[in-house]
């Protein structure tokens, strides 16, 4: 832990809880602000690495894993790289490469290999006007 450059390495079974975020690897780095100790960035590898968060109070999960994953708290996005999966309510993504922003919950996927990206998708909910 280097609390003047705000790094932290975690080595082995590493669990992290943070709110409604957990993060499950074999290794992690962590960044954050120095001055404040705000965590700004997470850098995890496994076979694989493990992210889920809640997102709402009706409990709709993010759940995600990779053999690498890099999570940033100030752009509010998550990498997965490597053999990636990611699976939101009923939404599923599988593929080499994930981005996904957390705020808009907007995605990005690439099999930037041979393979394809594979992708289950419900449609929007309509709201119906009384």
């Amino acid at each position: 832990m280097d609390q003047k450059a705000g790094t932290a390495i975690y080595e082995g079974s590493v669990l992290v809880r943070q709110g409604t975020i957990e993060i499950e690897a074999d290794y992690l780095k962590i960044f954050s602000d120095p001055t404040s100790g705000e965590l700004k960035r997470l850098e995890a590898k496994g076979t694989p690495s493990k992210f889920r968060q809640q997102l709402d109070e009706t409990g709709a999960m993010i759940i995600s894993e990779g053999d690498a994953l890099e999570y940033d708290t100030v752009a509010s996005k998550l990498e997965l790289n490597g053999d990636s999966y990611l699976k939101r309510d009923l939404d599923e993504i599988d593929a080499e490469y994930i981005l996904y922003m957390l705020n808009d919950e907007t995605f990005r996927a690439e099999n930037r290999g041979q393979g394809r990206v594979n992708m289950t998708l419900q449609p929007a909910k309509n709201e119906e006007t009384p």
